[in-house]
């Protein structure tokens, strides 16, 4: 159940980042996936992925999940080309803090920044479905990465972070 409302969650968001003009972010498309070069350094545990395809706002997307669901995360990349689509947050600062106010909706809590990732980044803990959500800006990229844990060793937080790490550090 916490599964289904993580993924609801998480397209709500992203759907809701501005309107979709079909064929406008695919030919920009990016493998998130790919981006992950060891996804069991960064899970504590082999991960099947899935590609999500570029879409509305989005450069791309990627899902990663363990077969027993103990850990599961997602990440989607909005590049200059992708956020052109959205005339309300078209450049990178503008889709980031579109980006935190909605994480920032999601919870109780406040977002918090999170230190050394990025030229910029905020932290949504205790997320509804259980997930902890980061975004990032780094240069003109923004970056939305979300994970949840239910392994005593590897917290959503912790998970969340290195997945981010895992991303905006490969370049």
């Amino acid at each position: 159940m916490r599964s289904l409302i993580f993924v609801v969650t998480g397209a709500a968001l992203l759907l809701g980042c501005g309107p979709s003009t079909p064929g406008a972010s695919q030919a920009g498309g990016a493998d998130v996936c790919a981006m992950v070069s060891d996804t069991k350094a960064v899970f504590a545990r082999v991960v099947e992925s899935e590609v999500d395809p570029a879409f509305a706002t989005t450069a791309g997307g990627c899902r990663w999940r363990a077969a027993d669901g103990v850990v599961i995360g997602d990440a989607a990349l909005f590049t200059p080309a992708s956020m052109r689509n959205d005339p309300e947050a078209a450049t990178a600062q503008a889709m980031f803090d579109k980006l935190v106010a909605g994480v920032d909706a999601l919870t109780d809590l406040p977002v918090e920044p999170v230190d050394g990732l990025g030229d910029k980044a905020t932290r949504a803990l205790e997320a509804k479905g259980d997930q902890t959500q980061i975004v990032v800006l780094k240069g003109d990229q923004v970056w939305l990465v979300r994970a949840a844990s239910s392994d005593p060793a590897l917290t959503g937080p912790a998970l969340t972070e290195r997945l981010a790490h895992a991303l905006t550090d490969s370049k």
